[in-house]
Formats: C-alpha cells, structure tokens, sequence
C-alpha cells in the first residue's frame, strides 16, 4: 500500500512547499474528498484551511507531493515539512510523535564522565540552577 505525502495549495503558489497544507493518506481520493466535504459544509476542523477555501475556492488543488512504500518515511517527510505549529495553513505539527524529539532543543549534559570538570569549568563560564 503507497502513503502519499499530499499538499493543498492555491495554484497560483504551485511553486511553494512553505504555503499551502501538508497530510498524509493511504487513499488521497477519499482524504481530497473529505476534505472538500467539509470545507464545503463550513466545518472543516482547520480553521487556516477553511478560511483559504473560503477567500479562493476555486484556486485550491489537492496535489501528491510524494508517495512511499511505508508510512514511517511519509511521517518523516511531512514533519520535515512541518515540524513547528503554524507553518503555511497547518495548524499542528506534522508526523507521528515518535518524530517530534527530532525538533526538541538539544540539551548538553555538562555532568559527564568524558569531561574534566576542572579544566571545564575554568575554561567556561558555568551558572548553577
């Protein structure tokens, strides 16, 4: 079974992988038909969505950006694309939240047995929380 990484975009921006809506199905005809569904209805869960079809209706084309034999390689993808919240008309961050500590801030662990604290600490300004 493919999953197919899917964008949703004014054609106009057919150019832009940073506008527009990234999702994932196993079935983009269904995914492009529920997603009309309730635009159409008003009730479409994404509100940054809804308000794209409403303002330009017939200017949104749902188009296959990739596809791949696994859904962990398209969850990756589309966290790639969205990793933040608030990216073109996502409102969530993309993927599976396995991927999600991919984006967290690294923290550097200062108490480690490869380090001379000595030389450390005389060398770098240490705070203490």
């Amino acid at each position: 079974m493919k999953i197919s990484v899917y964008h949703i975009r004014y054609k106009k921006y057919h150019d832009n992988i940073d506008t527009g809506y990234i999702g994932i199905t196993n079935n983009p005809v269904r995914r492009q038909a529920e997603h009309w569904s309730a635009l159409t209805l008003q009730s479409h869960k994404n509100y940054k969505l809804q308000k794209a079809f409403d303002e330009q209706p017939d200017d949104l084309e749902f188009i296959i950006y990739k596809e791949f034999p696994e859904r962990k390689s398209a969850e990756l993808l589309e966290e790639t694309l969205r990793p933040y919240k608030n990216i073109g008309w996502n409102i969530a961050v993309g993927g599976s939240p396995e991927f999600d500590e991919r984006f967290q801030p690294k923290k550097f662990n200062i108490d480690n047995q490869y380090i001379d604290q000595d030389i450390f600490e005389n060398k770098f300004l240490v705070f203490s929380f």
